[in-house]
């Protein structure tokens, strides 16, 4: 339904990173007067948005649309989903992002001496610190990538690289 008369809308009240899952404070509510051809959420339909994931970066202040937002896993064909625990010191920021690209490169055995790694392509999805001791870091990459990520990160022996998109 597009916006025809007076009515109270969601906006968004903060910087949203693609892959962000909408809590009840990144959200406002707004007046909007007219705007035929719009399409955003009404402020009644607050709990139909809670907990989805934005699909795109939002900005302050933009109006919310349900095109914006998706419950589905942020994966691109041909990729999967991996959680990786970690230890805070392994992690390469305090809070990584969703979107945030990464370099998950090999790392040697405890006592061997390794002269090449092997790297790895991921993408963050979410991260979440659950207790002291951990960082849980769900990130996407290939599909061919995660049976040797995830025997590698059993062994402790993976390193996290937080580097630039492109």
């Amino acid at each position: 339904t597009s916006v025809r008369a007076t009515g109270s809308y969601l906006a968004i009240a903060r910087p949203l990173p693609s892959g962000t899952a909408l809590t009840a404070e990144d959200l406002a509510t707004v007046q909007l007067a007219g705007g035929q051809g719009l399409t955003p959420v009404p402020a009644d339909r607050i709990d139909e948005v809670l907990g989805k994931r934005a699909t795109v970066a939002l900005v302050p202040g933009t109006l919310l649309t349900m095109a914006q937002l998706t419950d589905a896993p942020l994966l691109a064909p041909g990729q999967q989903q991996v959680a990786l625990g970690l230890k805070p010191t392994q992690v390469p920021a305090r809070r990584l992002q969703p979107g945030d690209p990464l370099l998950l490169v090999s790392t040697p055995r405890s006592g061997e001496t390794q002269t090449t790694a092997t790297r790895f392509e991921a993408t963050v999805i979410d991260s979440d610190a659950p207790d002291r001791g951990n960082v849980v870091v769900y990130v996407a990459l290939a599909a061919r990538d995660v049976p040797a990520v995830v025997a590698l990160a059993a062994e402790n022996r993976i390193a996290v690289v937080l580097t630039t998109a492109g």
